[in-house]
């Protein structure tokens, strides 16, 4: 939809794949909805080119139907003049509009969902909304773990592929994280999807009694907000407002412990750099099937949100489980990190061309 200075986990994972495509010999164009003027966080791949077919409306904002349409015959027009051939969509949220600007072009379509379709339970969209019911007529979808296949229709489980992100590789070694800090990190866009309030309404009903402070590392609608009503933790340097992360692992190396309180995630690549930078983690139990990351009682705790301050006080108080779920994070990411998702992209989209 938009990489305009936005620094999530899905932006990194977007840039990550047009590397890996381009180093394999693809000639790759990243395309967003963004105006002329947009400019990205982080520094684009070398030799992709960056396409903004916004037509100066706003990515996230409502349009007439009219500029919508004049939009997308604009999008067809790039994808034409480029002589796109396999078109990639991140998230189904905007299939709708890659189906309309391909349809009868010839351009083969793959689907790359970023997300487990359990967002349902918390978003007003309705599940079957166009872009979801048109992208079973892509020639592939990808998703991030083997337990979301079987969230999709039987029938289309055939063109459902699993494909792992691709992790980041630490520019240097790794310090140990501080594990004596007493500091809690969070990581993430300050909305709604993130659930960083629980742990905040928490830590303001304990103020007299905090054993930790959280430094929250991203940005988003919901800054105002928390600025307004955690005023007192932020005066009382407990709570921690960052901003957007140029350096993930210069972030979480001050820290003891990685809260994760997500309503719902796909493969979160702030769990995953948590796990290599060390981390034990706090997990909302909504998460459960994240089992690839986190196992109970080995390298952190799944609990829900009215037991996060609890378990957190608990947990930042023993040095030794600390320790131990630290040791056990790093084992995690090894096994995570031995995947080789960088051969899985080019096979598809090559499996793809020739159908």
């Amino acid at each position: 939809m938009s990489l305009d200075n936005v620094a999530g986990g899905l932006e990194r994972q977007i840039l990550r794949t047009a590397d890996c495509l381009q180093r394999s010999g693809f000639r790759v164009f990243l395309i967003s909805f963004d105006s002329p003027t947009a400019s990205a966080f982080y520094e684009l791949p070398k030799d992709v080119t960056w396409l903004k077919c916004g037509r100066n409306l706003s990515p996230h904002e409502g349009a007439s139907l009219i500029k919508r349409i004049l939009q997308i015959y604009y999008f067809r027009k790039i994808i034409n003049s480029h002589l796109i051939d396999c078109l990639i969509t991140f998230n189904h949220g905007l299939y709708f509009r890659s189906f309309l600007a391909t349809l009868f072009t010839g351009v083969r379509n793959i689907v790359s969902e970023r997300n487990s379709l359990s967002l349902y339970k918390y978003v007003s969209l309705n599940k079957l909304n166009p872009s979801l019911i048109t992208s079973f007529f892509a020639s592939a979808r990808t998703v991030q773990l083997d337990a979301y296949r079987a969230e999709y229709p039987r029938f289309t489980q055939h063109k459902v592929y699993t494909i792992p992100n691709i992790l980041s590789k630490p520019s240097s070694p790794l310090s140990k994280p501080c594990l004596h800090s007493r500091t809690v990190c969070m990581l993430g866009r300050l909305e709604a999807q993130k659930n960083f309030l629980p742990l905040l309404d928490q830590m303001s009903a304990n103020i007299n009694e905090l054993s930790f402070r959280v430094i929250i590392g991203g940005d988003g609608s919901l800054r105002p907000l928390i600025q307004r009503n955690y005023s007192s933790l932020i005066a009382s340097h407990k709570l921690v407002l960052l901003g957007n992360i140029a350096n993930i692992y210069d972030f979480f190396s001050q820290c003891s412990l990685f809260c994760f309180p997500s309503l719902w995630e796909g493969y979160p690549n702030s769990l995953v750099e948590a796990l290599a930078a060390g981390l034990p983690i706090v997990i909302s139990n909504r998460l459960s099937h994240l089992t690839d990351f986190v196992e109970q009682s080995y390298n952190g705790e799944f609990v829900n949100d009215q037991m996060l301050y609890q378990t957190i006080s608990r947990l930042i108080s023993n040095s030794s489980l600390l320790q131990q779920y630290s040791n056990n994070s790093l084992k995690i990411y090894s096994a995570l990190a031995s995947q080789k998702p960088e051969y899985l992209w080019p096979n598809l989209v090559n499996n793809v061309l020739n159908l």
